[in-house]
Order: C-alpha cells, then structure tokens, then sequence
C-alpha cells in the first residue's frame, strides 16, 4: 500500500509539472502577440467600438438603427485571423530585408496595419450620426456623446445615442 502512494504521489508531481508548463507557455505565447509593444510613445491602439442607445423614449427597430449608425465609423478597429489580432501580422512582417514569399504573402493576405486611434475622427462620426439621426431619421433632438476608454495604449470607444421623440410626417395636402 506505502507503494502505491508513492507511484500517486510521483503521477501527481508529473501532472503537476506538464500544468507548470502548459501554463508557462500559454503566459509566453500571450505576451508574445501583445502588439501594443511596437507602437510609438503617443499612439494608441483601437480595440473596439460599440453604438449603445440610451433613450427613454421608445425607439422602433433598434437594431437597425444601430447597424445603420456602424455605417458612419471613420475608424474600424483591426479584425482577428485565428484568434491573433491581423496588425500583429503586420508587426512580425515589417523587416524590409525578407522577401521571401511566405513573408510577402502574409503581408498581402493576413496583415492590417493598425488601427491607431484618431480622436478627430471619432468626433466627426459622432456629428456625422448625430445629423442623420436629425435630417434623415427624424430623431431632432438626437444626442451623440463619445466616450473613449483608454487602457495601457489600447483604447475603447462607444458611442452613448439619445435619439429622443422621433417626430413623423402624419399627412400631406
């Protein structure tokens, strides 16, 4: 019987260690694609943006709305390929002097140069919505505020939609 605790206890110190490992590597790959370490002093990078729409007032099709307000973003934040954000892809590829063709065909296909937050063009979206809301929508007393979050040179942006009544046409003569 004392065998066998000792056979456990060494399977355990076994398992113990591949988790060790598994670990260290999950934490090496992680910061391995942080890509917030090739940007320069000043520059921010754009993670995500989001519309959210706080009215009182009821607002018919709100989700419309909102895909409809995405068509005014000066700004995209970068997508993703495989799990690994696409300006890593453009970081890891920016060495001039390698031309070879796996390198060229990643630049082409998997690479996005980063989308570095502008805060002049948030600005203009958000008067850009604002005035569709009013001229095209209806919605005149609409209000919209950006709020930009920033976190270690990462940034979030959302913008805060008060469309207010929206007023209709009832008849013409």
């Amino acid at each position: 019987m004392w065998i066998q605790l000792r056979h456990n206890d060494s399977k355990n110190t076994g398992n113990f260690v591949v988790q060790l490992i598994c670990c260290a590597m999950a934490f090496i790959f992680v910061t391995s694609c942080n890509t917030t370490k090739f940007l320069k002093e000043d520059e921010i990078l754009l993670k995500s943006i989001d519309i959210k729409i706080e009215s009182e007032d009821k607002v018919e099709k709100r989700s419309k709305l909102k895909d409809e307000l995405k068509e005014f973003n000066f700004q995209e934040p970068n997508s993703k390929f495989l799990f690994v954000p696409r300006e890593w892809y453009y970081f890891r590829n920016q060495d001039p002097g390698d031309t070879t063709w796996i390198k060229n065909w990643i630049k082409k296909a998997l690479a996005e140069e980063p989308a570095i937050l502008d805060s002049a063009l948030i600005k203009r979206s958000g008067l850009d919505m604002e005035a569709y809301l009013r001229n095209k929508k209806g919605f005149y007393k609409a209000n919209v505020r950006d709020d930009i979050s920033v976190t270690r040179k990462t940034a979030s942006v959302i913008y805060n939609i008060d469309p207010g009544i929206q007023y209709t046409i009832n008849s013409l003569h």
